[in-house]
């Protein structure tokens, strides 16, 4: 879901109603925004975000270059995930004004029950410096190249959004 989407008169009532109905999409749905969307939300896109959050779903902060946040607020927002570049984990945490050094920020984030997740991963080196560092959870190229969504899995997704 784009930050447009959020805003959409005609698709954003359709898609709350949808996903509200579907309840259960809530453990297997986390919508994802980058920092700078975030940051330049307005009152309307945080509306509906604090829409889809009062349905019950959670959100990952992706693409983060600052590390100056508001960490209890992102919680209060719902944000259950934040994806911070592993070459920043790694060589970077004071320059991106982080609140506490790499070996601390997983503890420091599950205070506001958020998690981290390293991104860009694409060394063996930086999983090992990772996973000293106590971060767990990783994406990039090490791990599997993106791949597209199999065209099946779109069959009917308008005819659903059109029914909620």
């Amino acid at each position: 879901v784009s930050i447009h989407s959020l805003v959409d008169t005609d698709f954003f009532p359709a898609f709350i109603r949808y996903m509200r109905t579907n309840a259960e999409l809530t453990k297997q749905v986390v919508f994802e925004f980058s920092q700078d969307i975030v940051q330049s939300c307005g009152v309307l896109e945080e509306e509906s975000l604090s829409a889809l959050a009062d349905a019950g779903f959670s959100f990952s902060l992706d693409n983060v270059l600052n590390l100056d946040i508001d960490y209890r607020a992102l919680a209060e927002r719902n944000f259950k995930y934040i994806k911070i570049d592993s070459e920043i984990l790694l060589y970077g945490m004071r320059e991106a004004g982080a609140p506490v050094r790499t070996e601390d920020m997983v503890d420091f984030l599950k205070r506001h029950d958020i998690q981290l997740i390293a991104e860009k991963v694409e060394s063996e080196r930086a999983v090992l410096g990772l996973a000293k560092a106590g971060v767990t959870l990783g994406q990039g190229y090490l791990f599997s190249r993106p791949r597209l969504v199999r065209q099946e899995v779109f069959v009917g997704a308008d005819d659903l959004l059109r029914r909620a």
